[in-house]
């Protein structure tokens, strides 16, 4: 096995030798992956056109290790395939602006700037990088960091049927004013952890929580 992030920021490493008894792995083409080559663990920074713009992520991965992606420091979009599966803001550089998702993919969607888990209603990431933005209607759940790459972020209109705002959603935005809908049941503790409001605002007609 090996675990997430290994190999994160080695810079240098341009060759991995695996053993010839060894099934588990395989490298290829600057890009280490899992023995079914649908976990994609590591990819040298030697083997990355430093002009490249646009990420395309193959068919058949379902998943990316943490920070693997952080040596395409030009790219501004990242194309992921129908097959993958697992989507969070580790695996996203800073400097994306844009995200698509292929069709045929049955558990993620994208608007361009907000992925969304269709399985559970959830929004996973945002790379938005103007000020404001919108939560889609029918989101149920604002997840774990979903705008920790939404560093501009200073306003978000959240849907009128939002449940729960999850741990550190808004980590690392420049959020200032939030009004929390009606149908909001639970917010985490640290959901709006190291932000500087201005304003915290509650519709009178939530059951759950209350502003002064």
């Amino acid at each position: 096995e090996i675990q997430d992030s290994v190999f994160s920021g080695c810079s240098l490493l341009s060759d991995i030798q695996i053993s010839s008894g060894n099934n588990n792995f395989v490298f290829e083409n600057g890009k280490l992956y899992n023995e079914e080559k649908d976990n994609l663990i590591f990819i040298t920074k030697s083997s990355i056109d430093e002009n490249t713009t646009e990420i395309t992520i193959e068919e058949g991965i379902k998943k990316i290790s943490p920070y693997v992606l952080n040596f395409y420091t030009n790219a501004t979009v990242l194309n992921l395939p129908s097959t993958f599966q697992s989507i969070s803001y580790h695996i996203i550089p800073e400097n994306i602006k844009e995200i698509n998702i292929s069709e045929g993919n049955l558990k993620y969607s994208s608007d361009g700037v907000n992925v969304y888990d269709d399985s559970t209603s959830t929004l996973v990431v945002s790379v938005t990088k103007e000020k404001s933005t919108t939560v889609r209607n029918g989101t149920k759940i604002i997840g774990n960091f979903a705008f920790a790459r939404s560093t501009n972020l200073e306003s978000v209109t959240l849907n009128n049927d939002l449940e729960k705002i999850n741990s550190q959603a808004f980590f690392s935005t420049k959020l200032k004013n939030v009004y929390i809908p009606a149908s909001v049941t639970y917010i985490d503790p640290i959901a709006f952890y190291m932000l500087d409001l201005e304003s915290f605002l509650i519709d009178p007609a939530n059951k759950n929580y209350i502003s002064d």
